[in-house]
């Protein structure tokens, strides 16, 4: 393992153990945005965004396939920190699986085994566009 990949797993365990303490710590929080913030809206809505250096990725509504309301049922603050966590301290990873995003964003722990993942797709909305994010990179949906 390179000397990079060793600081980037520490410091991802070090934000991890974070996130965890504090979720154990407190009651389940709320997250910003309430799990029926689509209802009724168009699909281009924006919902949040995620900040990756300088850059700005949209969460928009979607549809069952991507966006929001794909990862509704498992919306939460704490899933909200770890899409947040994993963009912002992430590493940037190659689509060898070919999930179809223009850009994938992967979190390890110190084994370097990936704990979380977030699919973007920045290209054109559409009904049928691939999953903007979605949990552990084991499960396909």
């Amino acid at each position: 393992m390179t000397s990079a990949r060793r600081r980037l797993a520490a410091r991802a365990a070090s934000s991890l153990l974070a996130l965890t303490t504090l979720t154990i710590a407190s009651a389940p929080a709320q997250a910003a945005v309430a799990p029926t913030y689509c209802t009724g809206r168009s699909m281009v809505s924006l919902v949040k965004t995620y900040s990756y250096g300088a850059e700005q990725l949209a969460l928009r509504c979607g549809a069952p396939s991507w966006g929001f309301v794909h990862i509704k049922p498992r919306w939460d603050a704490a899933f909200d920190s770890m899409i947040a966590l994993t963009i912002g301290r992430g590493e940037k990873v190659n689509d060898l699986q070919l999930d179809g995003g223009s850009k994938i964003f992967a979190l390890f722990d110190s084994s370097c085994t990936e704990l979380f993942r977030v699919i973007y797709n920045g290209g054109p909305l559409a009904p049928t566009a691939p999953s903007t994010s979605r949990s552990d990179g084991r499960q396909t949906e």
